[in-house]
């Protein structure tokens, strides 16, 4: 007995196979943004919230008597005008080497920097603390690069040592506060590592040093009637500005 199956029966059939084929396959398409956005999740962010890292460089500062003696104004004035070149002994310049360790929290983006600098020239050696509340980097992720920009403040403890002309050390403590305002670069050659170049000014910094034991010495020597020697040997410092250049590498 022959079984005789509808053509009609025959192409449903086909065209259910078809359909189910088709979908199958198409199915995983479907998925794919779902999966891609998933992955892109799951990948860390390519400049870490928490960083660490340290810089080195040269910080040059001038900082002018004359000019501190004009702002202070009175006697002080008074005085510089009057012993201009006692006033200009007492300026301080200085080239400081400086070691900068530093503290990053936020990522791209806006951003907060700690840092500790650590200077030492001829004339002044420095250990501060500096604070920048404002920081603002963008990561351009195709260029592997962060730009930045900074500005803030440090403080430091400030001493100064020098030799006389008998071989004598005198030691000159004091303190330097100075205003920072910067452009940098951070290039990751690979995730979590940077390496970084940054250009600072200093537009405003204070700074002084007194040496106690030579203001002493320099009294005595007045009462005897001798000359009590300059004024720069007893008392260092004014108002100047300043450049900073940094390299350094970062963990982040």
């Amino acid at each position: 007995m022959k079984i005789r199956i509808p053509a009609s029966f025959v192409v449903s059939a086909l065209t259910l196979a078809v359909a189910g084929s088709a979908s199958a396959a198409n199915a995983p398409t479907q998925n794919e943004p779902v999966v891609a956005a998933a992955k892109r999740a799951a990948e860390p962010p390519a400049v870490g919230w928490f960083g660490l890292g340290v810089r080195v460089g040269v910080n040059g500062l001038s900082l002018s008597a004359p000019r501190a003696a004009s702002v202070i104004g009175g006697k002080a004035e008074a005085a510089a005008k009057a012993y201009p070149g006692a006033a200009a002994s007492m300026s301080l310049d200085a080239n400081l080497f400086q070691v900068v360790p530093t503290l990053h929290l936020g990522g791209s983006g806006y951003f907060f920097k700690l840092e500790a600098p650590i200077g030492r020239s001829s004339s002044l050696n420095t250990i501060g603390l500096g604070l920048y509340p404002v920081n603002i980097g963008v990561h351009i992720k195709r260029l592997r690069l962060l730009p930045t920009f900074s500005a803030g403040g440090v403080i430091s403890n400030a001493t100064s040592r020098r030799t006389d002309s008998s071989g004598a050390v005198h030691k000159a403590e004091g303190g330097l506060f100075e205003t920072k305002v910067g452009l940098g670069v951070k290039f990751f050659p690979k995730r979590g590592l940077a390496m970084s170049l940054d250009i600072a000014r200093t537009p405003w910094a204070f700074g002084i040093v007194f040496d106690d034991g030579a203001a002493k010495r320099a009294q005595q020597m007045a009462i005897e009637g001798n000359d009590p020697g300059r004024a720069g040997d007893i008392l260092r410092g004014g108002i100047g500005s300043g450049w900073e250049i940094t390299l350094g590498i970062h963990w982040l």
